[in-house]
């Protein structure tokens, strides 16, 4: 039985076709090949399986951020649309305006609550924390963190996303 499936097989018939010749499935005739392959040794053509080749490789642009130096490879495509810096970056940049900011400071040290400050003013309170910090830490008041987040004031997570 097995040489009669490997004789169907060199003429370019698939192994689905082969199968159907026998009533049977194409992974029963690829046990048949492989059985038939283990006893006299011969390589039967087959197509091979998966990829057909290597992808081409895409050109890529080098891009660094000037404030970290974080660096990437872009495609044309993406090096088109890169922003000037990184994500964390870009972030610890926006500059609010100081008024809002300092209505942000003046309300918590006369003890209103974050969530009291972020309701009235329609932001997240992770972005009120960011805004504070990095408007502080701009202005060299960063010895204000415990009138703003009391003694055992935990910016410690600001300072690992926001460092200098």
């Amino acid at each position: 039985m097995q040489a009669v499936v490997a004789a169907y097989r060199p003429e370019g018939v698939t192994m689905r076709q082969v199968g159907a010749q026998f009533g049977k499935s194409a992974e029963w005739v690829r046990l048949q090949l492989n059985a038939y392959e283990a006893l006299t040794g011969e390589r039967i053509a087959r197509k091979p399986r998966g990829k057909r080749g290597p992808r081409p490789t895409i050109p890529r642009t080098p891009w660094q951020c000037p404030d970290c130096g974080q660096r990437r490879d872009l495609t044309a495509t993406q090096a088109l649309r890169a922003p000037k810096r990184c994500r964390p970056c870009a972030i610890a940049h926006v500059c609010l305006p100081s008024h809002i900011v300092e209505r942000w400071i003046e309300a918590r040290t006369e003890g209103q609550s974050w969530r009291l400050i972020a309701s009235a003013d329609g932001r997240s309170i992770p972005t009120i924390y960011r805004g504070i910090y990095l408007y502080l830490r701009r202005n060299d008041r960063l010895d204000e963190i415990p009138l703003i987040w009391g003694p055992k004031g935990k910016v410690g997570w600001l300072r690992r996303f926001h460092p200098r």
